[in-house]
């Protein structure tokens, strides 16, 4: 079909869009015109340390992925002579640029895939004395998702320091880690929210100080931007889409290499919004920032841009 679009149209390039997947490249880059592909992604393993805390049926799941993938990026590919054949490759992550470039030599360019809708009047996030720390978890409560990271890292947390944390979603771990906040002695300060609507989530959100990301595996979870559009800096490892959409003003960044590091590290990072007088300011005020450098209308220029140097090359 887009070749007989094409003889009738005549296209100055084509860019093929998947939910961000490296697996499918589709054929348009066989059109003979320039071809753009990306964001993709998907090609990063789950880091082999954590899946051992994860429950069977996710360790199988997770181990099996990545069998997958160390053969399907080695091997003769559809993907491989599309990225070949590509004027441009966008990875969502720079786990991806690494892999393709090690595997497949192919330069890429690191580009999230959505965009933040910045939003008019929001306030800078003020930790007031005496008032507690609220924090924020957003999402499926799943192995990949790691909520028990994050709940173990405040069961270490001295009682002195007052937070609390609200959680909104559910999903097949979400009785497992009920069990483990009674374990580590914290339920009495979570609050358990299940699936609300978008419109209660952003309420609930824009009530907090700051949003817990602690995800393992992921693309660019939405929720991230959304909550610095709405003023809170985020907590999240330094890896996936997340690590490269959340920079040094806008949130504290985690080393993802094992689950004690991953603990130890969350933990550091909420206590140094308890203890670091500013700190929370600061770092909401760059939240406000870095959503309004990766909103929609910041992302359709870069593309646009990319469009413009390719088909100025070709002339």
């Amino acid at each position: 079909m887009a070749l007989r679009l094409n003889k009738k149209t005549q296209f100055d390039l084509a860019h093929q869009l998947t939910v961000i997947s490296f697996r499918e490249p589709g054929f348009l880059w066989r059109m003979g015109i320039p071809f753009v592909w990306g964001p993709i992604s998907g090609a990063a393993a789950m880091p082999r340390a954590f899946i051992g805390s994860f429950a069977p049926k996710g360790a199988y799941r997770h181990v099996t992925r990545n069998l997958l993938n160390a053969l399907q990026i080695r091997l003769p590919s559809r993907g491989r002579r599309a990225a070949k054949s590509a004027n441009k490759v966008w990875t969502a992550t720079k786990e991806d640029r690494d892999i393709f470039f090690r595997f497949w030599k192919q330069e890429t360019e690191v580009m999230i895939e959505t965009g933040a809708i910045p939003k008019s009047e929001i306030k800078i996030k003020t930790l007031i004395p005496g008032r507690r720390l609220s924090l924020i978890w957003c999402g499926t409560i799943e192995d990949r998702k790691a909520p028990q990271i994050l709940i173990n890292a405040l069961g270490t947390i001295d009682p002195a320091f007052d937070w609390e944390l609200h959680v909104i979603g559910d999903g097949p771990d979400g009785d497992r880690c009920k069990r483990i906040c009674e374990n580590v002695g914290i339920s009495a300060k979570v609050t358990w929210h299940g699936w609300v609507s978008h419109s209660e989530a952003q309420k609930i959100m824009s009530q907090g100080h700051v949003l817990i990301h602690s995800a393992l595996k992921e693309g660019t979870p939405h929720v991230v931007l959304e909550a610095m559009a709405l003023g809170m800096p985020v907590i999240c490892h330094d890896a996936c889409g997340m690590g490269v959409a959340v920079d040094g003003n806008s949130g504290l960044k985690v080393e993802m290499r094992d689950p004690e590091t991953s603990v130890a590290g969350f933990r550091e990072a909420i206590l140094r919004l308890c203890n670091e007088p500013g700190l929370l300011e600061k770092l909401s005020e760059g939240a406000l920032a870095r959503a309004r450098e990766l909103s929609w209308e910041n992302k359709v220029e870069q593309v646009a841009a990319a469009y413009n140097e390719i088909l100025a090359a070709k002339s």
